[in-house]
């Protein structure tokens, strides 16, 4: 099986860099897949916030009782990465979800947004 084309873009900021993940194919299927992405990130672009569009992510992490938004998340918190996901989620209308983007909205490591102009905006405010 070949693995997708990951492009790591480094956005230049005046906090920092900040870099973008580009990929056509789900890359984040399970908490190893993360981490993998997490680690790669870090090491080429040596910056500890990244922007991912939700395409990227499998389905599952969407669905709360499946438990891969909440490992994600703590692999963000673990490994101290700042992890903007960019996209339209108003699809994904069931309320746990919803809370689950709400609260993380408001943490300094995990969040949601609507397009990559505000995940980098927020990013740099953190």
């Amino acid at each position: 099986m070949k693995s997708p084309e990951i492009i790591i873009k480094t956005i230049g900021t005046f906090k920092g860099p900040i870099a973008e993940v580009c990929c056509d194919e789900v890359v984040v299927f399970e908490g190893q897949s993360a981490l993998d992405l997490i680690i790669n990130v870090s090491y080429e672009t040596d910056t500890e916030k990244m922007v991912i569009d939700k395409e990227m992510i499998a389905e599952e992490f969407f669905d709360l009782d499946t438990g891969l938004a909440e490992e994600v998340l703590q692999k963000s918190v673990n490994y101290q990465i700042k992890i903007a996901i960019c996209g339209d989620f108003s699809a994904y209308d069931r309320q746990s979800f919803k809370r689950f983007a709400e609260e993380n909205n408001q943490d300094a490591y995990f969040f949601f947004a609507e397009s990559l102009e505000e995940a980098i905006k927020k990013l740099e405010e953190i």
